[in-house]
């Protein structure tokens, strides 16, 4: 169609006159030269959609922890709970403790005996990524900064060993009404404890 359009051009502005002929083999030409110099492009290679990646935050479990101490007795009782990464699913703990001298130390091996956990049972050893949430202000600011008293040294020390464990594990303070499960299976371990010892109230 644009040869026939050109000759039609040639032959009323420069007096030309082409034969159908030599229009179709001219069209012919110029058709295979087309299609020869769009055999010659590099060829674009698509690439495959990248598989959409989990963020990290996905990944994250969550941990609330708490303890109940009696200062008569020195018991202490402890509670914690373990999140999948869409808050779901808990899974709940407790256990006791004699000999416990104070409510900041109480609090602190309630999180030690929640990394324990990550080790003794199989549910939970597939967890490398923790957020850890304790409603003592104390011991959070404590962990945090890497300082100990003298009254917690050695759990805090085995609280930073299990924690290299991980890929990531931070802390954080959370106030005691959104700690209420934690805070429910300590009390529960605490009474329990004190009933059946020869001490108990």
């Amino acid at each position: 169609m644009w040869n026939l359009w050109k000759a039609r051009n040639f032959l009323i502005f420069e007096g030309r006159s082409f034969s159908e002929q030599d229009i179709v083999l001219k069209s012919l030409k110029e058709a295979k030269d087309w299609q020869a110099a769009q055999l010659a492009l590099p060829k674009t290679v698509s690439k495959p959609l990248a598989k959409t990646v989990p963020s990290s935050r996905e990944l994250v479990h969550t941990c609330f922890t708490d303890a109940a101490w009696s200062a008569s007795t020195g018991v202490c009782g402890q509670g914690w709970i373990f999140l999948d990464p869409q808050g779901n699913a808990p899974l709940r703990f407790s256990t006791s403790r004699s000999f416990v001298g104070s409510a900041l130390t109480a609090e602190a091996l309630a999180v030690r005996s929640a990394l324990n956990a990550l080790k003794t049972v199989p549910e939970l050893s597939s967890i490398r990524r923790l957020e850890v949430h304790s409603d003592s202000h104390v011991l959070v600011s404590t962990l945090n900064s890497k300082a100990s008293s003298k009254e917690l040294k050695a759990i805090i020390h085995d609280i930073a060993c299990l924690g290299a464990e991980l890929s990531s594990i931070s802390f954080h303070f959370v106030p005691r009404l959104n700690n209420v499960i934690a805070d429910s299976l300590a009390k529960a371990a605490l009474f329990a404890a004190n009933a059946f010892s020869p001490r108990g109230v």
